[in-house]
């Protein structure tokens, strides 16, 4: 397992329970093309605005084998995007909420969508979208 983080002090802790980590930006995946066999990202793309999603996606197509999975979870169910001021951290993150059809529509040209499934969390806030993707064989 390959493990990429901006945080250096998260990668530390992946070292220190014996993965593979590195500090490494997903706008700029420094591996191979065709390196893996499938690829993760759970929570991260949320932070990534719509305009720059597919120089991100087409670098995630880029580092998987042919065939290859992509899971993504996002919270989701709105299209909404910007600095979230009720954010705890400091300073205050960028978050791109999107649409159940306009993430799909974001994926659809670098993926072929394997499954969908959404997650109502409580009522009035987003719920959390979960897709298993596919790179098509070349």
């Amino acid at each position: 397992m390959t493990c990429i983080d901006l945080s250096s002090e998260m990668v530390r802790f992946c070292k220190a329970k014996g993965l593979d980590a590195h500090v490494m930006d997903f706008y700029e995946l420094d591996f191979p093309e065709g390196a893996f066999d499938a690829v993760y990202a759970l929570n991260c793309l949320l932070h990534v605005p719509n305009h720059e999603m597919g120089v991100v996606l087409s670098g995630i197509r880029r580092v998987l084998k042919p065939g290859g999975v992509f899971y993504l979870g996002l919270y989701g169910g709105r299209d909404s995007e910007g600095i979230w001021e009720e954010d705890w951290c400091e300073p205050k993150r960028f978050f791109a909420f999107r649409s159940d059809e306009s993430v799909q529509a974001l994926v659809k040209p670098y993926f072929r969508l394997e499954y969908f499934n959404k997650v109502q969390l409580e009522e009035g806030n987003p719920h959390f979208q979960s897709f298993i993707l596919r790179k098509s064989g070349e």
